[in-house]
């Protein structure tokens, strides 16, 4: 009985390793409360732990799933406490020897422990879902944070965009409003598209109307001009042609004077053959009577005075001679009827002396030759009249042919003047066009530098679509790849608890096995020692 009471209190310091053993290696409780730490913790604390005891363990980490493929769900908690179901009849063996009326107490204490554990690994996974909860909100908000950025980038996008696109409309109406300028200089339209295509030719034919009247009242402000000129140029020939400066009446003049000296010339002619005879006639008549004498010089004294009256009073005055032809015809008229004396005084002076007087056949031969001289000297003088009323003629034929040459010469004076007159204009509207196609060509440089702004802020403009389009497509996948993270997480996480709960059973089944040995050992070295102390007692 001493060796047995020896005994048994050998036996209580292999119990007491076992219990040191035990808790040695059950980490289970341990592990609980650092889980329920690393809840309480930050996320970082959690994975640290967790990837420090896959590290700790072995265990090969679980690679990323793809978003394609299904989840696997998580372990039940029924498998975790299979492994402790199967080293329940290792534990129902230890009181076999020592105490069989403790087992059903030692099995419900062991059936309370196990479920408590389960309770407590429940509660951590029930704080691990709210844990990995929490952590994808969290990353939520990170995400939402991150996307400030992207957001306040795709806004300063979109004004550069409205500035750019405010730009191009500016420059298209500045583009539409040089290319309506160039309409209006430009004969020729611009080749153009759609409404701006309409808005030019509206332009033009304003412009072209504007222009067409313009020419219009210059045209009949030219026409009034050339009235007043030709009202003038009337008004000027009525003024030469009543003047004293006429050619046409210088030419009367002449004409009349020419013909008062011949007038003069003939009478002149005519007083020195009166004399001539009436001296010949006093020499040959000698033997005359006293009173044929002084009746003879009676009647050639009034002759003579009328004669010289007629020479001087024949020139007719200049008023009477400068006006129409028809003056100067009534003048000639006037001056020829001096010539007509002549031949009463011609035939007077033939019956002077008279017949009976007239004796002497040598004067009678002088008075048949000075009557013979004297019808020379008057035929001289018709052929003489002849002439002047042909000059006379031809004078007024003259007259005729000068006025129509006046008028040719005035004629193609006023069509010189319009000549030169087109001519200037036609300069003018040559340097004008001169001015307008230079205009012209600073006009189309500027609208081809102007083009070539505007295409070049269009192709800015079409990079800059695609940089933003090249954006939202990173964004979408950005959005992508973080949808696959945080299901790979979900993952990685599920794997992890696996793990763990792997380990834990694993650490559990090891506890158990190590305290089934210890139970053997012990029940092992009471069977010897029972055995041992039978060996004895028989021995003896």
């Amino acid at each position: 009985m001493e060796q047995t009471e020896r005994g048994v209190p050998g036996a209580e310091p292999a119990a007491a390793g076992h219990s040191d053993t035990v808790p040695a290696t059950s980490a289970c409780p341990d592990t609980d409360t650092d889980t329920r730490e690393g809840v309480g913790g930050g996320g970082d604390t959690t994975s640290h732990q967790l990837s420090t005891g896959l590290e700790g363990t072995g265990a090969p980490q679980p690679q990323e799933e793809s978003p394609g493929t299904l989840r696997r769900p998580p372990p039940e908690p029924q498998r975790v406490r299979s492994v402790p179901e199967l080293i329940r009849p290792l534990r129902a063996i230890d009181g076999l020897g020592w105490n069989r009326t403790d087992r059903p107490h030692q099995s419900e204490a062991d059936y309370g422990f196990l479920v408590s554990q389960n309770t407590k690994l429940l509660s951590a996974l029930q704080d691990l879902r709210l844990r990995c909860s929490s952590l994808a909100e969290e990353n939520s908000l990170l995400r939402r944070s991150c996307f400030p950025q992207t957001e306040e980038k795709v806004k300063h996008l979109k004004r550069k965009n409205a500035e750019l696109a405010v730009i191009a409309k500016r420059l298209e109406e500045r583009a539409r409003k040089l290319q309506e300028a160039n309409l209006k200089v430009v004969t020729a339209p611009v080749p153009l598209k759609g409404p701006s295509l309409e808005l030019c030719k509206k332009a033009f034919a304003r412009q072209r109307a504007k222009d067409l009247t313009e020419q219009a009242s210059a045209l009949l402000a030219k026409d009034k001009q050339i009235e007043a000129l030709q009202q003038e140029c009337r008004e000027l020939q009525a003024k030469l042609s009543a003047g004293k400066d006429d050619p046409r009446c210088l030419n009367v003049i002449e004409f009349d004077r020419l013909l008062r000296e011949s007038q003069r010339e003939v009478l002149r002619l005519q007083r020195q053959i009166a004399l001539k005879n009436f001296k010949e006639s006093l020499r040959s008549s000698t033997s005359s009577s006293g009173g044929a004498l002084p009746s003879a010089a009676a009647r050639l004294g009034p002759l003579g005075l009328t004669r010289n009256t007629c020479s001087k009073g024949s020139p007719l005055p200049k008023e009477a001679g400068s006006g129409d032809p028809a003056l100067g015809g009534e003048g000639r008229r006037e001056v020829e009827p001096g010539v007509q004396p002549l031949g009463p005084a011609s035939e007077g002076h033939e019956n002077f002396p008279p017949k009976n007087a007239v004796t002497d056949p040598v004067s009678s031969h002088q008075i048949k030759q000075l009557e013979f001289e004297l019808k020379k000297k008057r035929k001289k003088c018709e052929n003489l009249e002849h002439e002047v009323r042909k000059k006379h003629k031809r004078c007024k034929e003259l007259e005729i042919q000068l006025q129509e040459v006046q008028n040719e010469n005035a004629r193609l004076a006023e069509e010189n003047l319009q000549l030169n007159e087109k001519a200037g204009w036609a300069g003018q509207v040559e340097s004008e066009n001169a001015d307008l196609k230079l205009q012209v060509v600073l006009v189309t440089k500027e609208r081809d530098s102007v083009i070539q702004t505007n295409q070049g802020l269009q192709t800015k403009l079409e990079n800059l679509e695609q940089v933003l389009k090249h954006m939202r497509n990173v964004a979408e996948r950005r959005q992508l790849l973080e949808v696959e993270h945080k299901e790979a997480l979900l993952v990685l996480q599920e794997k992890q608890e696996e793990v763990r709960r792997l380990q834990q059973a694993q650490a559990e089944a090891k506890r158990e096995h190590e305290g089934a040995v210890q139970l053997l050992e012990v029940r092992q070295e009471k069977t010897r020692w029972i055995s041992g102390y039978r060996f004895g007692i028989f021995g003896s």
